[in-house]
């Protein structure tokens, strides 16, 4: 259901792509849309120290999930995160792997994985920043979407679509 392109080698089997990671990153590898997105965070007052991964997580159909989970720390002090073509909710949590993967997929999609989790709202083309402790601590991910069935045994009257995420 998704496609990840990724410099960071994660699996024998998985292609990587040709803008590498961390120490080898090459910018200029970058397709020119994601370069000028790159140039302009650059451009930003964030102080983000040089760009060392570009990682791209996309969902074909259906329903999408991202487990909770910290970048390696390789990845360097800061992780941006950017909506290109869909606003979504990004959930910062305490909860990473394995409790995050093995824990009812259906009940988190209602209550999120932890009573102290932060949901943060990613609309297109905004830049989420985290660093510090929200980067070394917090998890991130994001939630499976919640069914029609699910709200109607919630008590939420709904229309239309059978899918509905966050």
């Amino acid at each position: 259901n998704a496609e990840r392109v990724t410099g960071r080698f994660e699996r024998p089997d998985q292609p990587l792509a040709p803008w590498g990671h961390g120490d080898e990153f090459d910018v200029e590898a970058l397709p020119a849309v994601l370069r000028k997105l790159a140039e302009r965070a650059r451009a930003s007052p964030l102080a983000l120290g040089p760009l060392r991964d570009v990682t791209i997580n996309r969902r074909r159909d259906g329903y999408f999930r991202l487990d909770p989970h910290l970048d390696p720390a390789k990845d360097g002090p800061n992780v941006c995160i950017v909506g290109l073509l869909s606003d979504t909710v990004l959930t910062l949590s305490p909860v990473g792997p394995p409790d995050s993967t093995t824990c009812d997929q259906e009940a988190v999609s209602m209550n999120s994985w932890d009573a102290a989790d932060v949901d943060v709202l990613a609309t297109i083309g905004t830049l989420v920043h985290l660093s510090g402790k929200a980067r070394m601590e917090l998890h991130h991910g994001i939630r499976l979407g919640v069914s029609r069935r699910q709200l109607s045994e919630a008590g939420v009257d709904v229309d239309g679509d059978v899918l509905y995420d966050w």
